[in-house]
């Protein structure tokens, strides 16, 4: 799509791109088949109170995901939306 404003992108889930490498910002595909697999960023509230990219939320036991929102939606001044701990978080580099 030319227009990166248009809502058709976030109603495929292509906000952080789609495709084999991420190149695109809108497609189609079978129902068994991501179109944004590998695209996708998490996010989840650190046991310290920060919004943190998390690259396994479920080994650090996080209650809430986030799918691409950095901001957590501000829920992470909730204790009860914290992470256990950190071991699942993003290693920057990785």
């Amino acid at each position: 799509m030319e227009n990166l404003q248009d809502g058709g992108i976030d109603k495929v889930g292509c906000q952080n791109g789609c495709g084999p490498e991420c190149q695109y910002n809108y497609g189609l595909s079978s129902s068994n088949i991501l179109v944004n697999e590998g695209c996708v960023v998490t996010y989840s509230c650190s046991p310290g109170g920060r919004c943190i990219e998390y690259e396994d939320p479920a080994i650090s036991e996080c209650p809430q995901i986030f799918i691409n929102d950095s901001s957590c939606q501000n829920a992470c001044s909730d204790r009860a939306n914290r992470c256990h701990d950190e071991r699942g978080k993003k290693i920057p580099g990785d």
